[in-house]
């Protein structure tokens, strides 16, 4: 395993990126719980209702400029995901909220899947 530092600023037309990391796990039911020890610039990841996720920023940003969402599935179920809404620039709750479907009927992931989140935002207005 690597033991290298890779915390250098790459190269980028946009300035000041910043990114955010989430790992949750999905229980019976939808259920999900973070992996703080992977999880790095969030706070949590809380389930709505089926399918519905919202995931709760550290602190707020200028813009959002991409989300990555991964789902390591414990079974062979079809989901797709989309970002449902987003107020990465809300000071009191800064939030990226998910759906995950099936045949576009919303879905919770499978019990014993774990959710990989990617978070790409500016911290800044220039």
């Amino acid at each position: 395993m690597a033991s290298s530092y890779f915390f250098k600023n790459h190269q980028a037309k946009e300035t000041n990126i910043t990114e955010l990391f989430l790992r949750a796990d999905i229980g019976a039911t939808g259920a999900v719980t973070i992996d703080t020890s992977a999880s790095k610039g969030i706070t949590s990841i809380t389930r709505n209702a089926t399918g519905d996720y919202t995931i709760l920023l550290e602190e707020s940003y200028n813009s959002l400029l991409m989300v990555d969402v991964m789902v390591l599935e414990a079974d062979d179920t079809d989901i797709t995901h989309q970002v449902i809404s987003q107020a990465v620039s809300t000071d009191a709750t800064p939030t990226v909220k998910v759906g995950f479907h099936a045949a576009a009927t919303p879905i919770d992931p499978p019990d014993g899947s774990d959710i990989y989140v990617r978070i790409t935002v500016k911290n800044s207005s220039v």
